[in-house]
């Protein structure tokens, strides 16, 4: 075999791995007796506010906190930091929170 056709071979089988891989992690995704395995999101956002064109007041919770942050493109800053009773008592206010469609 040349090296130009072992190269060429080499590439076609990197990518038929990573292909596989690709489609073994999207498996593990889809299947709910499976998602144990995956790392699971620390985060949630729980409202969405508009203020501008292109910025927005977000209520977070991460990691057991709740963050009410403001971001804008290319930034992202905490202006108030909330007790995470302060969601619980929200959710029980409105019902459930809710999260304000993006524009």
């Amino acid at each position: 075999m040349s090296g130009g056709g072992a190269m060429l071979n080499l590439i076609f089988g990197l990518a038929v791995v990573l292909g596989m891989l690709w489609l073994l992690l999207a498996g593990l995704r889809r299947v709910p007796a499976l998602r144990g395995l995956m790392p699971a999101s620390r985060g949630r956002v729980h409202a969405s506010l508009a203020v501008g064109p292109r910025e927005r007041v977000v209520l977070v919770e991460f990691a057991g906190e709740a963050l009410v942050l403001g971001v804008a493109p290319g930034r992202v800053s905490l202006l108030k930091e909330l007790p995470a009773a302060h969601l619980q008592a929200l959710a029980a206010q409105d019902g459930a929170p809710q999260r304000t469609p993006a524009p």
